[in-house]
């Protein structure tokens, strides 16, 4: 007998990478998020024109042999887009953390955001990594809680924001409701 639709939950990873202050406790999860449809997901109204700011873009240096451990969702002019956090193994003074927009490094994630033209009241980082079965195979989501460095406010006004895959299609959705009314399990 299929049991289509039935979702069944394990957790997996929670809380990804190293924090704002360069912890490294945490475990590193790199997604891909390009090319997702963002219809369904408010990202607040901030104003995201390219902020007027003293920022010096950084040059990191390849010695450092710096590692892309974060992986942060952003909207850049209204268009789905990642930053990501960068950390040495060699650290100290001469290799610190950095953030990334497009090629583009800051320092500061709040300088990136700007630069970028990046809405800063919805930065979502990784939350946690779910596998389920839907449609009687195995699959998985990713969701994301919006408080992630540079971000303006609490987060309160950001829409809920997740990254499903399954046998049924791949999509970034607010919720699982909206994920199951987009793909519906094959009859």
């Amino acid at each position: 007998m299929r049991r289509h639709g039935l979702w069944m939950t394990m957790v997996v990873a929670c809380q990804a990478g190293p924090t704002v202050d360069g912890d490294t406790d945490g475990i590193a999860a790199d997604t891909d998020v390009g090319g997702a449809d963002t219809d369904t997901v408010d990202t607040g109204s901030a104003d995201t024109d390219v902020a007027d700011t003293d920022a010096t873009p950084f040059e990191p240096d390849a010695t450092c042999e710096y590692l892309d451990l974060d992986l942060y969702v952003v909207f850049c002019g209204g268009v789905q887009s990642s930053m990501r956090g960068w950390v040495s193994p060699i650290g100290g003074a001469d290799c610190p953390p950095f953030f990334s927009i497009d090629g583009d490094a800051w320092l500061d994630a709040s300088d990136a955001l700007a630069q970028g033209g990046c809405d800063d009241t919805c930065v979502y980082r990784n939350h946690q990594a779910v596998m389920l079965i839907y449609c009687d195979v195995r699959g998985e989501y990713i969701s994301y809680l919006p408080d992630g460095p540079g971000q303006v406010g609490d987060g309160s006004t950001c829409d809920p924001l997740m990254e499903v895959h399954t046998v049924a299609g791949d999509a970034w959705v607010p919720d699982l409701d909206t994920y199951r009314a987009q793909f519906p399990c094959p009859i």
